[in-house]
């Protein structure tokens, strides 16, 4: 067994035995201090932090929103646009050039008629046409399966932010969600004292318990609504970003088949 296989084994039987051990711990310490496992000890610990947790939640939802509008516009108006990835002039230019005979097959003549694409523009078509490989020439299907490859490479350095997207609006319901249930804890401890007092459920009793319940259940629709808007935006960058990408492979299929 390789060195490598017998770290990994080690790292896995190591996580076993933590697992049994921590396990046995907390056996042990319910065992001794079973007020630990007393869900109104929970709820004593708990409660005085709600208003700050509130805070906190409210604060996430906040930060998630200008994340998520900050990053569509960065990777909307300045990164995934058609200028960032070709010249209409440039591409059209550079189907002349592959649909001459002289440059078919031919890597040392390419490079001379496409010079000034490469020299003259700053976007992906020009570093798509400055690496181009002299197999990619040789024949039709390689020179699309190259186009085709290196605007997949391109358009891989911006997967990770628009995941970035998608994570985010997966978390947003949760931790609306998790503001819900703060409050409704809090709602539910405000009446229960309220009741203690009075010794009954009053009519204004309820109606704030009602207040609190309503309040509670916006964050979890401020979540959902940001998944929803998390969701439509990453569609808008991955569609936006395939219908460019696109443009540019088929530039192959233009010289190849399109007369």
């Amino acid at each position: 067994m390789r060195r490598s296989e017998q770290l990994k084994l080690m790292l896995r039987q190591l996580n076993v035995w933590v697992i049994i051990l921590m396990t046995l711990g907390l056996l042990f310490w319910s065992w001794r201090h079973q007020t630990i496992l007393d869900s109104n000890h929970l709820a004593d610990v708990i409660v005085p932090l709600i208003y700050n947790l509130g805070l906190v939640t409210i604060f996430a939802l906040y930060l998630i929103t200008i994340i998520l509008g900050v990053n569509w516009a960065y990777y909307s108006g300045l990164k995934l646009t058609r200028a960032r990835y070709y010249s209409p002039v440039q591409r059209q230019e550079l189907i002349q050039i592959l649909k001459d005979p002289s440059v078919a097959g031919d890597i040392d003549a390419f490079r001379s008629k496409t010079g000034h694409l490469v020299s003259e523009y700053s976007n992906y078509l020009a570093e798509i046409i400055g690496a181009m490989l002299p197999n990619a020439l040789k024949q039709p299907f390689m020179l699309e399966q190259y186009f085709r490859a290196k605007i997949d490479n391109i358009n891989n350095r911006y997967v990770d932010g628009i995941n970035t997207i998608n994570l985010l609006s997966n978390i947003a319901p949760i931790v609306g969600f998790f503001g819900t249930l703060l409050g409704l804890i809090q709602a539910f401890r405000t009446s229960s004292q309220a009741m203690l007092a009075e010794g009954q459920m009053t009519p204004d009793t309820f109606a704030h318990l009602q207040a609190s319940i309503m309040i509670a259940i916006v964050t979890s629709l401020y979540g959902v609504s940001l998944k929803i808007m998390g969701s439509l935006l990453r569609h808008h960058l991955i569609t936006r970003m395939n219908n460019i990408a696109d443009e540019i492979a088929q530039i192959p299929v233009e010289v190849l088949y399109l007369e």
